[in-house]
């Protein structure tokens, strides 16, 4: 892991957070649209608990290790940038020179 300062170790677990909660948006909307299928008929109560357990036990533990490893958020922001979950922009001209080599290992 590259040096970073307080700041920058705060602007990481910041953008985790902000990369975190987009990707976890994502997947709830697709957990939504089993509800809407439940409540047209589509599916019955039983499929639909079996799609909330799989999120839960699946994507949404997926996600959270993924944004929690404290001493690899670098990597985990990197990733993020590099799947384009995160804006260059919203990184920082200096914070992402750091992340360069990372974002360029994951694209």
């Amino acid at each position: 892991m590259e040096k970073y300062s307080k700041k920058e170790k705060k602007k990481l677990n910041e953008l985790a957070g902000l990369a975190y909660e987009r990707e976890l948006n994502s997947e709830l909307s697709k957990l939504e649209n089993k509800f809407t299928e439940w409540k047209k008929g589509k599916i019955d109560s039983f499929e639909l608990n079996h799609e909330i357990h799989l999120f839960h036990n699946g994507i949404s533990q997926e996600l959270y290790k993924k944004y929690n490893p404290r001493n690899l958020i670098d990597l985990t922001v990197g990733w993020a940038i590099a799947n384009n979950i995160l804006k260059k922009d919203e990184v920082g001209k200096d914070l992402l020179n750091k992340l360069e080599l990372i974002v360029e290992r994951y694209k």
